[in-house]
């Protein structure tokens, strides 16, 4: 197979078996973080392989999940390299298409962490959190999870001029 038919394959395991998803990190002082992560679940390992060796990087590890304690592995990058794999692999993919432009997107905006010492602005954090929320609707397909979601992770929500913290479905309603 030529690189293009590679990376098409790759991009076709990913809109089936793949997920981006970006995690928030609150330290202690308060400082905010926040890790893009891509990842492709599968049975079959030599599949993965291929992804690792065709794309050059990403880790690889062996799970067990399900009712049936299934055997699975699973391959998983993050932050730069998460961001690389989906833009080679965008113009291939189909399903996750919208997902993996808003996660480029938002990596994208990872660069201003170190010109503004560390400590992004309240615009910069909001946002990436609206990024991460849209990523969680589209992957979760009912606005009403994705709210329930962000609830339980007490995240911050935003509306026009104003930031607050949403504990409750009926407040966010």
């Amino acid at each position: 197979m030529s690189r293009k038919e590679d990376l098409a394959y790759i991009a076709g395991l990913f809109d089936g078996e793949g997920n981006i998803d970006i995690s928030r990190y609150t330290q202690r002082t308060g400082y905010v973080s926040y890790v893009l992560h891509v990842s492709i679940a599968n049975t079959y390992r030599d599949a993965l392989d291929f992804c690792k060796r065709t794309l050059g990087y990403g880790t690889i590890t062996k799970k067990v999940g399900g009712v049936k304690r299934t055997i699975y592995y699973n391959w998983e990058a993050e932050t730069k390299q998460a961001g690389r794999c989906l833009r080679i692999l965008f113009p291939y993919m189909i399903i996750k298409s919208r997902q993996a432009e808003l996660a480029i997107k938002f990596q994208s905006k990872m660069r201003h962490r170190e010109f503004y010492g560390g400590t992004p602005p309240p615009w910069l954090v909001i946002e990436r959190e609206e990024i991460k929320i849209e990523i969680m609707r589209l992957n979760h397909d009912h606005e009403h999870d994705v709210i329930s979601s962000a609830i339980k992770e007490n995240i911050l929500v935003t509306e026009p001029k104003l930031v607050r913290k949403v504990t409750t479905l009926e407040e966010f309603e």
